[in-house]
């Protein structure tokens, strides 16, 4: 039987979920899979830090919630699926020891050295769509996890969310190839939930402003570009160029706007990470 790399296609499947992660471990090695998400999520370390406690709900068979455990946080990493927890009650024994890319990384994110006390982490099996897995957490993260829910799950599991946030905390929520009406539903549902999203209503302006091109595209790295008939379009690539600098304006005037509701002490925020590809 052909193993598929895609998550289930019903995301409220739980068994079909614990079957995508034991694939994923009879065709990939975590410890190579840990090496580059180390490299790609250090940025939130640096952009949030200082932080204690932490929350990864659907975490998977990622070893990232172990690192950030030896890394001085108190992380508790939950997920449906039976295998991912199995997978997370050993990841700390699978984490290399000393004089290794794991040094390296925490030099990268001080003044958050390596813990030499026991790591705080623990791993249980939770359901994010019916209740947080605590309360008063500093950040929660929750990677590629959230995108593939609609309907009450989304609603619910954005709610669990928020709760599980201290005032002041914040949650990312990393996507993949989230674009358009799938991206506008996501967002509400955050948004409804009592999150504050950073720059939401230029954000929303943008994408609605090249929709109504009529030109055919996609978002990366943040701006439109055309593609499938009109890819190599010149014409269709400055118009939606055209667009940029009164974006940029618009971003400025909402900064400006929302910045004493951003640096309120009470303020949950989330922040979505877009990646396509």
């Amino acid at each position: 039987m052909a193993i598929s790399h895609a998550p289930p296609k019903d995301w409220d499947d739980v068994d079909a979920w614990d079957e995508f992660h034991r694939h994923r471990l009879e065709l990939r090695k975590p410890i190579e899979i840990a090496k580059r998400e180390i490299s790609h999520y250090l940025r939130y370390l640096r952009a949030f830090a200082p932080m204690d406690r932490v929350w990864f709900p659907g975490c998977g068979i990622s070893l990232f919630p172990a690192v950030l455990a030896t890394f001085g946080l108190n992380v508790v990493a939950t997920d449906t699926a039976e295998v991912a927890i199995e997978f997370q009650q050993r990841a700390l024994d699978l984490l290399p020891k000393g004089g290794s890319w794991l040094d390296q990384a925490a030099r990268e994110v001080e003044p958050m050295p390596m813990r030499h006390d026991a790591p705080k982490f623990g791993a249980s099996l939770q359901d994010f769509r019916d209740e947080p897995a605590g309360q008063n957490f500093d950040a929660v993260l929750n990677i590629r996890a959230l995108q593939g829910l609609t309907g009450h799950s989304l609603e619910s599991a954005c709610e669990c969310h928020f709760l599980a946030l201290k005032p002041g905390g914040f949650a990312v929520f990393e996507t993949q190839n989230v674009q358009g009406e799938r991206r506008e539903t996501l967002e509400q549902a955050l948004l409804d939930a009592g999150f504050v999203i950073p720059l939401v209503e230029s954000e929303r302006w943008y994408r609605h402003a090249a929709q109504a091109t009529g030109i055919e595209h996609a978002f990366v790295l943040g701006n439109p570009i055309p593609i499938g008939e009109q890819r190599n379009d010149d014409e269709a690539r400055e118009v939606l160029r055209g667009l940029f600098e009164e974006y940029q304006t618009l971003r400025e005037l909402e900064f400006e706007r929302t910045k004493p509701l951003l640096e309120h002490s009470n303020t949950k925020i989330a922040q979505l990470i877009y990646n396509t590809g």
